[in-house]
């Protein structure tokens, strides 16, 4: 495992282990198109509550365990501000924040 603080290096344990399980998720969700169709609600639901879950466990971490760093803690980084947007885009289903959400994850 990687320790606290330190950053995943390229084709490490927990880098492949990253890669396998978005592989084989991808692999599940474009076999199972049909299904994914049939439940796309259900599934938005899903996604949605994991990705607003994640941004209470990452901001609480910085709260209450780390010291709170601006520089750090608030969303500045693309990636941050892309998982906002499709938290925001699932709930309205805006195309408009669509369409900046597909521009950032361009760079992301």
């Amino acid at each position: 495992m990687t320790a606290y603080g330190d950053y995943i290096t390229l084709f490490n344990f927990d880098h492949i282990i990253f890669i396998v399980g978005l592989v084989i998720i991808g692999a599940a969700l474009f076999m199972k198109r049909d299904a994914v169709g049939e439940h796309r609600q259900k599934i938005t639901v899903v996604i949605l509550i994991v990705s607003i879950f994640q941004q209470i466990l990452l901001y609480s971490s910085y709260y209450f365990i780390l010291d709170f760093d601006p520089g750090e803690s608030l969303p500045l980084q693309i990636s941050r501000v892309n998982t906002i947007l499709g938290i925001i885009f699932l709930i309205t289903k805006n195309d408009k924040v669509f369409r900046v959400l597909a521009l950032f994850g361009l760079f992301a």
